[in-house]
């Protein structure tokens, strides 16, 4: 599950898929930076002031172009069995796209598939996508990104073995300098570049009827820019799932991470432990589970406690068979926070930030959830929590083209109410989501940086196999900014996006697309002194092979 407090940010990649290919979802996040100065560690203080298999038809989205080009977030389903092709499906199983967009911004994408019937199912991705201008003096404000993705996967009678491998390489500038510099500001001197390089693999017994069910993972990742800052780590997962009677079960969740993380200031190691015991009662329109989340945190920048506990309970009851069932939790964590996951929330980070996980004590959360019918779903729930080492971003002093992390060490009340409707028939798909944030910050005035409310529609619509028409809105409002040139507080102005996007196959082997980013052509900042792309098109072609 995605926390919570990770606030939507603006990724909308939309749908350009080939029509009846075997696909998995990729998405794009942000992008982020950096910029050299020997300085000390920045823990600023301000006054008070988280292959598919579907049906053999992936959907491959594109990455958000309006965007000054985020950092891919590989976030693909995993690979399931498949079964033998039938007679009359698409025998096509792989993608190449090319296309090119105003900003002087060429577009390359390739997707293969394992054949059906192959003992090892695999999965490629590969992408290319750079802009040469952008919003701000041209070239300076200019990006690209390549990414290759590789999943891998083996199905025996009981089990599955599976692996995964991705290297991406993001460039951007720092090109948030205006008003405050003046002159010629030379390219070289606000590059970033931005590197990953991961492997992961695991093992899952997927016996439906075995008494005890289980998951390991191990993975390995290297986070690098282009300055002095690094990140490396070792991680681990298991779950385990035992029977104990016919509506009881045990269930245990473990990780650990071994974080090493190095920049101009030095070396730190940031490991975390979490262990999660639970009993679970499953019945026919009842569950509740109840535990209890270890976790050893060994971060060392942080004067909290190293061994933490926190409760782990879940209920859910059907009010209405099939169609209403009500929710509630009450839990704690220990949210990891990393150089990689800080940088894939902000891009344009100053160097030497200060890195601390975030303690959620506790938070209670309640909610339906139902059907209307069978095409009308919805989800409505609030919830309520208390949080340490809440982060937040504003604008470095040193340089404001740069974003400081904030951590707010006392405990923070925050507050949520989450909606969503979604609605399905035939050819379209209707999907809405809404949600409202309320932050009582503590040591900071404001909770720098974070939407107090958020609102997205996403819309598609399949014309008899032949034109699938795209769209997605989205608006965030009530973000508050810092400005260390003035000391003034600044109400960032409220964004409304709209993409369309269309997609014209004109047999099962080619097709074309034609999409439109940000079409109100609204300049909007999402971090203060980024500009994004105003009006952006990109239109090309599609080949299945």
């Amino acid at each position: 599950m995605k926390k919570i407090l990770i606030i939507l940010w603006l990724v909308m990649p939309l749908s350009a898929a080939a029509q009846k290919l075997d696909e998995g979802k990729f998405e794009v996040e942000k992008e982020r930076v950096l910029r050299l100065s020997k300085a000390s560690r920045s823990f600023e203080r301000m006054p008070k002031t988280e292959l598919s298999e579907g049906n053999t038809a992936q959907q491959y989205q594109l990455p958000r172009f309006n965007y000054a080009l985020p950092l891919l977030a590989v976030n693909t389903s995993p690979l399931r069995q498949q079964v033998a092709p039938k007679k009359d499906e698409n025998p096509f199983r792989n993608l190449a796209k090319a296309g090119f967009g105003n900003y002087n911004s060429p577009y390359a994408e390739l997707f293969l598939t394992a054949p059906k019937d192959a003992d090892w199912q695999y999965k490629v991705h590969g992408l290319h996508f750079s802009s040469q201008t952008g919003p701000v003096d041209g070239k300076n404000s200019g990006n690209s990104l390549n990414q290759i993705h590789g999943e891998l996967a083996k199905f025996m009678d009981n089990g599955k073995i599976y692996g995964s491998a991705t290297y991406r390489r993001d460039g951007l500038h720092f090109y948030g300098y205006s008003p405050l510099r003046s002159g010629t500001v030379e390219r070289g001197d606000i590059r970033q570049t931005f590197s990953l390089t991961e492997i992961r693999a695991g093992y899952e017994n997927t016996d439906p009827d075995a008494t005890f069910r289980y998951k390991a993972e191990g993975g390995f990742y290297l986070f690098t820019d282009r300055y002095k800052a690094n990140e490396a780590a070792f991680q681990l997962a298991g779950n385990l799932d035992a029977k104990l009677g016919e509506t009881s079960y045990l269930t245990t969740d473990l990780s650990l991470d071994l974080i090493n993380r190095r920049d101009e200031v030095g070396g730190q190691t940031r490991n975390l432990f979490i262990f999660t015991p639970k009993y679970e009662m499953r019945q026919e329109g009842f569950t509740i589970s109840a535990g209890v989340r270890a976790v050893a945190d060994g971060d060392s920048l942080t004067n909290q406690p190293k061994g933490r506990f926190y409760p782990v309970i879940h209920a859910s009851a059907d009010l209405v068979e099939d169609r209403l069932t009500a929710f509630a939790s009450l839990e704690g964590n220990t949210i990891r926070r990393t150089f990689r996951s800080m940088a894939e929330e902000n891009s344009f980070l100053g160097p030497n930030v200060g890195l601390a996980h975030t303690n959620q004590l506790w938070e209670a959360t309640g909610g339906l959830r139902g059907n209307i019918s069978a095409q009308l779903g919805f989800q409505i729930k609030g919830s309520y929590g208390v949080y340490r080492n809440l982060h937040f971003f504003a604008n470095s002093a040193a340089d404001s083209s740069k974003f400081n992390i904030l951590y707010d060490r006392s405990k923070v009340p925050v507050f949520q109410v989450h909606g969503e409707l979604s609605y399905a028939t035939g050819g379209l798909k209707l999907i809405g989501k809404t949600g409202f944030f309320g932050y009582n910050t503590q040591d900071l005035a404001r909770p720098w940086h974070r939407p107090l409310f958020t609102a997205n529609l996403n819309a598609s619509y399949l014309i008899e196999n032949k034109l699938r028409v795209s769209s997605e809105f989205y608006h965030l409002a009530g973000i508050r900014a810092f400005s260390p040139r003035t000391g003034a507080q600044i109400s960032l102005k409220p964004i409304f996006d709209l993409n369309l996007q269309i997609d014209y196959f004109i047999n099962n082997q080619f097709s074309v697309f034609l999409g439109g980013y940000n079409l109100f052509s609204q300049r909007y900042q999402r971090f203060l002194n980024y500009d994004m792309r105003q009006l952006t098109v990109l239109g090309g072609v599609g080949i299945a092979f």
